[in-house]
Formats: structure tokens, sequence, C-alpha cells
């Protein structure tokens, strides 16, 4: 079983990739955080279990690019994909300097990036 956390402040928009990583029919755990500060706590717990994350950029408390700078500092990473509404290449840049972070994806996500992961 593959297990992602996700991690946005939009309820709707977790759901939303819930129900798309649902649709690939796959036996997926997904773990849902609501900024990169609860993030960080899910990791403290549960690091060897997660195969990969999905991190919003812009949220309250703690942004995807503040979790990035904390994270980084720990020695085992997990492969990360920046999942933002943002277009703007200095978000991708500032993001993808990031060695866990192998991918840029613009919201929505559907069904079909959501495999992509997997593969």
């Amino acid at each position: 079983m593959a297990c992602i956390l996700v991690v946005d402040d939009c309820r709707v928009t977790r759901f939303l990739i819930k129900n798309a990583i649902e649709h690939t029919s796959r036996d997926v755990e997904i773990i849902e955080a609501e900024n990169g500060r609860k993030a960080l706590e899910v990791l403290e717990t549960k690091s060897e279990e997660i195969d990969f994350i999905l991190l919003d950029i812009n949220m309250p408390i703690m942004t995807g690019i503040e979790f990035l700078k904390i994270y980084s500092q720990h020695s085992k990473h997990i492969p990360t994909y920046i999942l933002s509404s943002s277009n703007l290449e200095q978000d991708r840049a500032a993001t993808l300097q990031y060695p866990c972070v192998k991918d840029y994806l613009t919201k929505p996500i559907g069904p079909e990036e959501v495999i992509h992961l997997f593969q």
C-alpha cells in the first residue's frame, strides 16, 4: 500500500486530490495536513510510512517554502511534488532548488497527473 501526505490548507483541494487518487484504483492511504507545521508534526511519527508528499506553496501558519527550508535539513528526504495554483517561474524555481522536490504541478490535478506520480 502506498502512503501519501497531502499538505494543503484548502479542505476542498484535499478532498479533490483524495478523490483523484482513489480513481487510480490503487491501494493508497492518504494522510492530510493543513499547513507546513502540521506536515512536520506528521513526519515526526510517520516518515517511514510515507512514499511521497504533495505540497502546496501558499498556506497560513507555515508555507510550503518554509516547510522545505526546515525539511531539507533532515537526513532522509521523501520525494515531494509541489502542487500549487501559482504558475510563476519564481515560485517554481524557489521550490525546485530543494533536492527532495521532484516536480512542480499546477492545480487542479486530475487522475492523469496522479497516475504519473505512481510511475
